[in-house]
């Protein structure tokens, strides 16, 4: 009864206790376990019952045993000497730090054990996350396709990646501790210190360019630094971490095509050929110079509004449209349409061509095109086409993502990066290994690298094209990777670093690309290329040029008054001129001259340039080109010749042909009026011996006079064609906006006798008003409908369907039936007069209704045709424009 109070004590300090608590008797038999006890091993003291901790019926507290027994012997154990315990709960597993201390009574005798239990499971696993995170961030840092390193605020090296070892020649732990004064002259560690320096100072990154020499090879390497102080949790400064690039290759590439496009830039310009771009988003266009010269914008302009374009294109609907559609469908841009120029209203003839670009969420944001200028192509009637040109700018650099391969798990898993580089949301969770295979163009070279990493630890470092996911696009990867083995040794993981060097290619095909098409444009267009330097007058002539000159190339000196005494004495002052207002950067230089040939032959050049300037502004090189338009001058002067007299020939049998046609229509309309009074008269006849003297025939007078009277009657109605067909040469179309629907149904209503609308299947599909003659249109649909009628009247299918589609610029209408169909071959006979593909007897009419179909379209500026197949029915096509 002495320890009761005690325990109820013990109860009360323990119930609230965040630690699991046990209280024991000394023969082991548990007295007492608390609430946070029974949430870990979801055991309460009842479910305990009578056992004792010494016979190892809990398994989960046999661990602690040793601590119980110190403690039966007045030990207390407190932290940190007791050790952390892994234990299985029902539920998951947890670490559990634990302490133990006896209890005496007043008798200083033990009369309870107290064993304390510290869940530390979330410091474990945080620990556990940190390192993990720690290595992965070394391994990424180690594999960087940069130079990365750490210095302390007095230039020590605290740390640096494997790429790092190269540029000093020596290895991480010969690196650490020491300064860059241990590895390369004062004069260039000095120069290093100061930009650290300079970084701290300024408190951000600094960026600068340096050509250093690498210790590990003796290379010459052009190195992009990126400095940037580095500060601790505290506030407190770190150091300085600094990241370099080998931009060499860059650099160089960058200069080659930015001569290579300079070239380009006036080969295209002889050939006419001219690029543009349209922003989506600020929906302005940009144009070259040349393009804002061919407009005739200020050439030196950089944007320009939609309107100030479009009002330039008499056809302005048609090419909006193009322009829509290859937007919105992404259908091709390929458009020939005329400009007036801005300033002078001169008419320009040019081929358009344009391409969508979008970006990484596949977004239309450009539209970039080139212009070819085909106006002298045209009125000289040369065949030659400059087209197909479609460029694509060079993307930004690529970014880095890093990944990890679980071997034991087959799991994958990839940065935001890294799943952007192959084509996926960040939040598409669908990036497993079989998915990496799928895209991979070279699988088998691919998956051998990964194999021998994984099996013989070789280096991964490899560059491969993929396939985007859900595209037919190519990019190109530059991955590198390390494996990584458990204590035994055996591979359990790949940790690896990509990077999308795509535009790096890119670049570089751009180069040969530009080079190539420039050989191809000059060869093409028969266009000689020349360079002047400037500083000595040393002028450089290709074969093309000494061909135009007619000499070899010893016969000229190189100099560039050898140049000036080969220009056509009229013709050097104006030369000279324009020579001289590109030196000064006045204009640049485009003209016009001749020259003589040693033979005297005499030749039209045209010449182009561009002047490169030194970095202090001063004209240093001319880089031009020439082409020689002596053929091109002498048909656009016989061209001009053969136009004024075919001007005249054309006027002269203009005059005589519309005479023709009066005469014509006035003979026919008056045949066709004289013809008919007869033809009465004849018939009149044949009624009044029918009524008075039938009694008189037999049978055989009787069939004869039905047949004289038949005739009559076929040839009234064969004259009233004749009629109507004079009408419609005469008439003159009035247009105005008409409902299509509406004329077509009421046609149909007023044509089809009641039997027909009640054996008949008579389909109008939704259509577009129309702009057109409402009297002319409701002639062609009475025609066509009638004659779906009268070839549809023997089918056992009975159906006539009226519907339209757009085509261009165009509406077309159709008319579709089940009827006797025709022969294919014979479709444009079915449109001449009096051209039947029927026999009389089957069907009647005099072949006239098609053709004035025919005419009456015609005269809207549209077409006609038909469609058909024997016993199949017939589809009758008309379409009209827009407007």
């Amino acid at each position: 009864m002495q320890n009761k109070p005690s325990l109820e004590m013990l109860q009360l300090c323990f119930d609230n206790s965040p630690m699991a608590t046990q209280v024991m008797s000394p023969d082991g038999k548990f007295a007492y376990v608390n609430s946070a006890f029974t949430d870990i091993w979801k055991v309460t003291l009842e479910d305990l019952g009578d056992q004792n901790i010494f016979d190892d019926k809990i398994i989960q507290l046999k661990d602690v045993l040793h601590l119980v027994k110190r403690a039966l012997k007045g030990e207390s154990i407190e932290f940190p000497l007791t050790p952390i315990i892994t234990y299985k709960s029902p539920d998951k597993t947890i670490w559990i730090r634990t302490k133990t201390y006896p209890l005496f009574n007043d008798d200083n005798e033990i009369s309870y054990i107290v064993v304390m239990h510290e869940d530390v499971t979330k410091r474990k696993l945080i620990g556990k996350a940190l390192k993990e995170s720690e290595k992965l961030l070394n391994t990424i840092i180690n594999f960087l396709p940069a130079y990365v390193w750490l210095k302390d605020v007095d230039g020590i090296f605290l740390t640096c990646n494997n790429n790092f070892e190269q540029f000093y020649g020596a290895t991480r732990k010969e690196i650490v501790g020491k300064t860059d004064y241990d590895f390369v002259p004062k004069e260039l560690a000095d120069f290093f210190r100061k930009k650290d320096i300079e970084a701290i100072t300024k408190g951000h990154e600094s960026i600068n360019e340096e050509e250093v020499t690498l210790a590990s090879t003796g290379k010459k390497i052009l190195f992009e630094t990126t400095k940037k102080p580095i500060y601790d949790s505290d506030g407190n400064l770190v150091g300085v971490l600094g990241i370099g690039k080998d931009i060499t290759e860059r650099k160089h590439a960058d200069e080659t095509l930015r001569i290579s496009e300079a070239r380009l830039k006036n080969a295209q310009r002889i050939g006419h050929v001219w690029n543009w771009e349209y922003n989506l988003e600020t929906k302005e266009f940009w144009t070259s110079e040349e393009g804002n010269r061919l407009y005739g914008f200020d050439p030196k302009s950089k944007n320009h509004t939609t309107e100030e374009v479009e009002n330039c294109i008499p056809e302005r609907e048609r090419v909006h449209q193009a322009l829509v559609d290859l937007i919105e469908q992404d259908a091709p841009y390929d458009l020939v349409f005329d400009i007036i120029r801005y300033d002078t209203e001169e008419k320009r003839t040019i081929h358009s061509l344009a391409i969508l670009e979008r970006d990484e969420n596949n977004t239309p944001i450009k539209v970039t095109g080139v212009i070819l200028d085909i106006t002298e192509i045209k009125k000289s009637e040369e065949q030659l086409r400059l087209n197909n040109f479609r460029y694509k700018q060079a993307q930004k650099l690529g970014h880095v993502g890093n990944w990890e391969y679980d071997l034991v798990t087959n799991m994958y898993w990839g940065s935001e990066e890294t799943k952007r580089i192959w084509g996926f949301s960040v939040e598409e969770e669908e990036f497993s290994p079989e998915v990496i295979e799928e895209s991979l163009v070279e699988l088998d070279r691919v998956g051998k690298t990964f194999n021998d990493l994984i099996q013989f630890n070789k280096p991964y470092d490899i560059i491969f094209d993929i396939k985007i996911h859900d595209s037919e696009t190519i990019q190109t990867l530059h991955a590198i990777a390390v494996r990584e083995t458990d204590d035994l040794g055996i591979p359990i993981k790949v940790i690896g670093t990509v990077q999308d060097i795509t535009e790096l290619i890119k670049v570089k095909k751009e180069v040969s690309n530009t080079n190539q098409r420039l050989k191809l444009a000059t060869e093409s267009a028969d266009i000689g290329i020349w360079d002047l330097d400037l500083t000595n007058n040393e002028l450089i002539w290709d074969e093309r040029m000494l061909k135009f000159y007619g000499i070899k190339r010893d016969d000229f000196n190189n100099q560039y008054t050898d140049w000036e005494s080969r220009v056509h004495p009229d013709d050097l002052p104006h030369a000279i001129v324009e020579f001289d207002a590109a030196i000064k950067g006045d204009r640049e230089f485009n003209t016009i001259f001749r020259i003589l040939r040693p033979n005297k032959e005499t030749r039209f050049l045209e010449a182009s340039a561009v002047v490169i300037w030194d970095e202090n502004q001063k004209p240093v090189r001319m880089t031009g080109v020439n082409i020689d338009i002596t053929d091109r001058v002498n048909i656009e002067n016989e061209l001009e010749k053969h136009r004024m007299h075919l001007e005249e020939l054309v006027s002269e049998r203009t005059v005589e042909l519309q005479e023709a046609i009066k005469e014509m229509e006035s003979f026919s309309y008056s045949v066709s009026h004289d013809l008919r009074a007869p033809l009465r008269a004849i018939s009149g006849f044949c009624s009044y011996l029918v009524e008075d003297y039938r009694d008189k025939l037999d049978e055989e007078g009787q069939r004869l006079l039905k047949i004289i009277t038949d005739n009559a009657v076929r040839m009234d109605l064969l004259i009233t064609d004749i009629l109507n067909l004079s009408k419609v040469s005469r008439a003159e179309i009035k247009t105005t906006e008409t409902d299509m629907e509406t004329f077509a149904l009421s046609t149909y209503l007023a044509i089809a006798t009641d039997v027909e609308q009640s054996e008949f299947e008579f389909i109008v599909n939704e259509m577009p008003k129309a702009s057109c003659d409402p009297k002319a249109i409701k002639q062609i649909w009475s025609n066509l409908i009638t004659n779906s009628l009268k070839y549809s009247s023997q089918s056992e299918i009975k159906r006539i369907e009226i519907g339209s589609y757009e085509k261009e610029e165009y509406h077309v209408f159709y008319i579709k039936d089940q009827g006797v169909g025709f022969d294919q071959q014979y479709e444009r006979k079915l449109f001449g007069v009096f051209q039947r593909l029927h026999n009389l007897q089957d069907f009647s009419g005099n072949g006239v209704g098609l053709a004035i179909v025919e005419r009456l379209v015609k005269k809207h500026g549209g077409q006609i045709w038909g469609e058909g197949e024997v016993g199949k029915g017939a589809t009758f096509y008309f379409s009209l424009p827009k407007k």
